[in-house]
Order: C-alpha cells, then sequence, then structure tokens
C-alpha cells in the first residue's frame, strides 16, 4: 500500500512548510488515523512557519474519537 501522506511529510522535513501546507490540502485520508497524522503535520507546519496563533484554536476542532484511533490519551484543554 502507498503511503498516502509521503509528499506531506517530505515537504515537513524538508523545512517547506507552506508547500506542506498546501499538500496537506489536498490529500484525501483513508482512515481516521491517517486523518489526525495528517492534520498534526500540516499544524507543525504552520508552527514551521511561525503561526502558532493558528495552531492553537483549530485543536479544539478535532473530534475525540480521532485521538483514540491512535491509541493517545484524550487531553482536556
Amino acid at each position: 500500500m502507498a503511503d498516502e501522506l509521503f509528499d506531506l511529510r517530505n515537504h515537513f522535513y524538508l523545512k517547506n512548510y507552506q508547500a506542506g501546507i498546501n499538500e496537506g490540502s489536498s490529500v484525501r485520508p483513508s482512515t481516521p488515523a491517517v486523518t489526525l497524522e495528517r492534520d498534526v503535520l500540516v499544524y507543525r507546519c504552520f508552527v514551521g512557519l511561525g503561526n502558532n496563533k493558528m495552531v492553537r484554536p483549530a485543536r479544539c476542532f478535532v473530534p475525540e474519537h480521532m485521538y483514540r484511533a491512535c491509541g493517545s490519551p484524550i487531553e482536556r484543554a
């Protein structure tokens, strides 16, 4: 199976954050776990660009079941 997030990860690791954000908006994930990973990478790209204000409010809109999909504990704000 092909890695759905290969290009997004590649842009992030190469510090090409704007291209990572653009790629993240075009990816259509197949599972909730991939959706969560995509969102995390996109938010990390925003942080890389210094746009920290974009990340904090957006996290509140991620459904709780998506945190459970990856086995991560649910954080309460």
